[in-house]
């Protein structure tokens, strides 16, 4: 109400406009029409602008009150919830550099790994190879060998039957026994 005093001390004045107009000459109201209409809404204006801080004041104030303590609240629970980001953020970020570091470490173990399994398996292979070519020598050695013996005993048989034949046709069956036996005693002396 203090605030309106000023603008209750023009109501006597517009009040007693009319009468200072018809003094003059012509109706008030139509001389003045404007101005009236003017201070007509400004004292509706100032009456209204009364009535709505004098009873919807207080209710405003409380309303922008209660949405100053929600946006305030928000305003901390939206802190709260950012902190709580960051420490997941900074969390996750330390697990998944781990689980990098992790992923690199395994990596490496795999790649010296499968360095060193093919240097095993080179090396094992060479010996293989060395080995197969050792016993291929000793089979190639062992069947010449064989084959020379058998050689042998067939050329041996073709010469003791080739003797035979021409001790047959030239000597008497008691000289042929003697050169046969004299033959193989000097074939198993030879052996």
């Amino acid at each position: 109400m203090k605030r309106l005093t000023p603008l209750w001390s023009l109501l006597p004045l517009v009040l007693a406009a009319p009468a200072w107009a018809a003094e003059e000459s012509g109706s008030f109201f139509e001389t003045y029409r404007t101005a009236i209409e003017v201070g007509v809404s400004i004292i509706n204006f100032a009456v209204f602008a009364y009535l709505i801080v004098r009873f919807g004041g207080p209710a405003i104030k409380h309303s922008f009150a209660n949405k100053a303590r929600e946006y305030q609240e928000k305003v901390r629970e939206a802190n709260v919830l950012l902190a709580e980001a960051q420490r997941l953020h900074a969390e996750w970020s330390a697990r998944r550099q781990g689980l990098e570091d992790e992923a690199r470490r395994i990596q490496d173990d795999a790649r010296r790994l499968a360095e060193a399994q093919a240097v095993e398996i080179l090396e094992n292979a060479r010996v293989q190879s060395a080995r197969m070519v050792a016993d291929a020598e000793r089979t190639v050695t062992s069947e010449l060998m064989l084959a020379k013996d058998e050689l042998r005993r067939e050329l041996v048989n073709a010469l003791v039957d080739k003797a035979e034949e021409k001790l047959t046709a030239r000597l008497a069956p008691s000289h042929q026994r003697a050169l046969i036996d004299e033959a193989m005693h000097k074939l198993e002396t030879s052996e």
